[in-house]
């Protein structure tokens, strides 16, 4: 199916920015208060400048819904009903190419930190990397695991503040980056996620976020939150995969 991006009317412009920077003020506040109790910040950044740079990224960068990434040539925007089930969970099929898929999970399997200290962190040391591709992956039976393929992760620079994204990764069971969740996604309304519950949960993304100690998410509207979070906070998690098909 095509997706054609609709033309907004002034007014109704107004109205979805201001939707959209609702949740990037919750995440700011949330982000004084969960650094306003360290004596000191890693990296030497100040209060003062994290959140400055946090605000200046939401208010000079476009929202989701006004101006959504582009996909790539192979990748199709989630339509409602492309989910398969697999080893317990419903995953929704991102991407299909000689006989394999990027699935990611429906909703989130529970609620984690990006990484338990505050601390620089990339995509490649951080905790989550480790227990998906260690204690979740393993959970999985022979069989599921034989048709999980081993794929190489690249995770970009910050574009805006230049935050370090790591190392390329090897990885059974990864998330999604920033470019990603927009390209992957129709809209906010396709890339909110649950618990399984009717409320939208906030869920990470590997991307690095704007300071070194914050990291990519998807608020619970489902807006790609490129300034990030702190990356101490617990939020949803959503793994992604590419798996043979049978």
């Amino acid at each position: 199916m095509k997706h054609v991006k609709p033309t907004l009317s002034p007014l109704a412009r107004v109205r979805a920015r201001g939707r959209a920077l609702f949740p990037v003020a919750v995440s700011i506040l949330t982000l004084a208060f969960a650094l306003s109790a360290c004596d000191s910040l890693p990296g030497g950044d100040s209060l003062g400048d994290l959140l400055n740079s946090a605000l200046n990224s939401a208010l000079n960068s476009p929202s989701p819904s006004e101006d959504p990434a582009t996909p790539s040539d192979k990748s199709t925007p989630q339509d409602d009903g492309n989910t398969i089930e697999f080893g317990g969970y419903s995953w929704i099929i991102l991407e299909e190419s000689d006989g394999k898929a990027l699935i990611i999970s429906e909703h989130t399997v529970g609620e984690r930190p990006y990484h338990a200290e505050n601390d620089f962190m990339t995509w490649e040391e951080c905790g989550l990397r480790d227990y998906l591709n260690g204690s979740f992956y393993n959970a999985f039976g022979a069989d599921e695991q034989s048709r999980i393929l081993p794929t190489t992760v690249t995770t970009p620079n910050h574009p805006e503040y230049d935050t370090p994204g790591g190392n390329d990764t090897e990885d059974n069971i990864f998330l999604l980056s920033v470019d990603e969740a927009g390209a992957y996604f129709a809209d906010d309304a396709a890339r909110k996620a649950t618990d399984g519950g009717s409320d939208g949960v906030w869920w990470w993304l590997r991307s690095p976020g704007s300071s070194k100690t914050s990291a990519a998410c998807v608020n619970f509207m489902g807006g790609v939150s490129a300034t990030g979070s702190p990356v101490t906070m617990s939020y949803g998690v959503r793994p992604a995969m590419w798996i043979t098909l049978e």
